[in-house]
């Protein structure tokens, strides 16, 4: 937010209500705690030769901005790389391999499946009767964080720096 931008009649650091549009987006962090927010603003971004203009959530929390990715990608400052790409290994046959029979193809297997168990492959693939999901209300939802080492590294992490 530019220090013009700033209320300076209450001295609060408060934005000026002319400096932000309104916004009905509800911001919340990580683990589902509100954000309180003024408003949105449009705020001109540059990054070695390229620039945009970015949207962003003024709030009253004291951290550092955040872009998400498509300000991200518009300046340049990381890219998407999506393809896939199919490769044939190339494998000489070991005698292991050597002994094993061809398999029959999924499809072929499927077919085999189903022709074995007729009523259960039959009709649309809906459940007969009506399923009902009870929940404990009195529970509050949890949204864990992810681990910062896996569980099957973290042996060798303690041990590396003990």
């Amino acid at each position: 937010m530019f220090p013009e931008n700033i209320s300076y009649e209450t001295y609060d650091g408060k934005p000026k209500i002319s400096a932000v549009k309104k916004s009905t987006t509800t911001l919340t962090a990580y683990g589902g705690t509100p954000i309180p927010q003024f408003g949105t603003c449009d705020i001109k971004c540059s990054y070695n030769n390229n620039s945009t203009i970015a949207t962003f959530y003024v709030t009253d929390v004291h951290s550092r901005a955040i872009i998400g990715l498509p300000t991200a990608l518009d300046l340049h400052l990381i890219t998407l790389n999506c393809s896939v790409e199919k490769s044939q290994a190339q494998e000489s046959p070991t005698k292991d391999t050597a002994k094993l029979k061809p398999s029959t193809s999924i499809d072929n297997k499927s077919h085999l499946i189903a022709h074995e168990y007729p009523n259960c492959f039959n009709g649309i693939g809906k459940f007969q009767g009506e399923y009902h999901i009870s929940l404990d209300l009195s529970v509050p939802p949890v949204i864990h964080s992810p681990r910062r080492v896996p569980i099957s590294l973290s042996l060798k992490m303690i041990s590396n720096t003990s």
